[in-house]
């Protein structure tokens, strides 16, 4: 459902660029308690929506599990397929379990990784209502590590029939869909598996192989196993795709090679260009990179991420006024991304500018409950050029003061 970081060798090379911009982070306070309120203009009732970010954040596996309609999500899983009576309740028994399983490794990844979630938008469809949920990964030291963003499809009965992961390109009920195909020894049903006309026993044992190696854990074998699969699995985007994932957490080389071939073949469509951004920011193509994040937004959602994230690769390229544009952009959508403001400050460092350092400072101070110390401030020697501007000696009188008498 959700990779442990929606962007792994990606971010990390963003991450590198926001040290570099912001090599200081002290008086540092725990951000305000809570997740922040859906945005305005949200969409029509957001109540279901609301339930799974409250779920996620909760930490509450149960909760979540119950927001699953698993008859639908198997539905669609098992569209088209032909199977034997027997069999297609043996295989709804064993997959209803398998959303709860589901939902618990969710909930443990997200623990895990400091997730915290934030419905985004609720849209009304004809066939199902829309909530795009994001993610926000942490490192142990509140650094944002990871993004993702799942679009759950709800019907009628307020229930979640389906969910798309941005950061792996792919819908839940088609992964559900390839691991569920090598349950049954139906021939009628070997064609459908990763939208292949052709197959063989081989290749069935392959994904079982597949499907166990993946699921314990083991990613490098199973990356291996999936390139053993025949051309014509190989040649589907699915394939491309679930092997990107696979490589995710591997070698940056690897994962960047695995994201080449889906963009060489399948790099048109807008449900991948989150996945692709980071294909683009390995490659060292900064136009690129925010063309794919631009064409995310139009089709998906613009925030404060996606903004911070364009900010990072511009200040990157070297066009420190487009950086400085996006990171204010970030900050007006959503002022509760302290990582845009700590770039805002490097961005003035770099370009020696101190009122665009203390205006950010000013924010993570309003914002987050910091307290800047100006003679400690003046000991980094990122910031020890401010000694002396007019600018910084009317932002630290006051300050001065308030820190004298501690």
């Amino acid at each position: 459902m959700i990779r442990r970081d929606a962007a792994r060798a990606g971010r990390i090379l963003l991450l590198a660029i926001a040290v570099a911009l912001a090599p200081l982070r002290v008086a540092t306070a725990d951000p305000p308690p809570g997740v922040l309120p859906p945005p305005a203009g949200a969409g029509r009732d957001a109540t279901v929506g609301l339930r799974i970010e409250k779920a996620l954040n909760r930490r509450d596996s149960a909760a979540l599990q119950a927001l699953v309609d698993p008859g639908a999500m198997i539905d669609h899983a098992l569209a088209d397929l032909t199977l034997p009576s027997l069999q297609s309740t043996a295989i709804r028994e064993g997959a209803m379990g398998g959303l709860g399983q589901l939902s618990r490794n969710a909930i443990t990844l997200i623990a895990r990784q400091g997730g915290v979630a934030r419905l985004m938008k609720s849209l009304p469809g004809e066939a199902h209502d829309r909530h795009l949920v994001r993610i926000v990964f942490h490192d142990e030291d509140g650094t944002v590590s990871g993004l993702e963003y799942l679009d759950f499809l709800t019907g009628d009965n307020g229930l979640v029939h389906d969910w798309f992961s941005h950061a792996q390109g792919e819908w839940m009920s088609g992964r559900a869909r390839t691991l569920l195909i090598t349950m049954t020894a139906e021939p009628g049903n070997h064609p459908q598996l990763f939208g292949s006309r052709s197959f063989d026993t081989e290749a069935l044992s392959t994904l079982v192989t597949f499907a166990g190696q993946y699921h314990s854990g083991n990613t490098a074998a199973a990356h291996r196993t999936l390139d053993a699969l025949p051309d014509t699995f190989r040649a589907t985007r699915t394939w491309a795709s679930l092997r990107a994932t696979v490589a995710s957490d591997l070698d940056p080389e690897t994962y960047q090679a695995s994201l080449q071939h889906l963009g060489d073949r399948f790099g048109k469509a807008d449900d991948l260009q989150f996945q692709l951004f980071d294909l683009h920011v390995l490659n060292g193509e900064p136009d690129k990179a925010l063309a794919a994040l631009r064409r995310f937004e139009r089709s998906t959602i613009e925030d404060g991420h996606t903004n911070r994230l364009k900010c990072l690769i511009a200040a990157d390229a070297g066009d420190l006024e487009a950086a400085t544009g996006h990171c204010r952009r970030s900050i007006q959508l959503e002022p509760q991304v302290e990582d845009a403001w700590w770039a805002l400050a490097g961005l003035g460092n770099l370009g020696n500018d101190a009122g665009l350092v203390l205006d950010a400072l000013d924010g993570l101070e309003w914002h987050f409950g910091m307290d800047f110390d100006p003679s400690e401030l003046l000991r980094i020697d990122d910031y020890g050029w401010l000694k002396g501007s007019p600018e910084f000696k009317r932002w630290a009188a006051p300050r001065r003061i308030r820190h004298a008498r501690w």
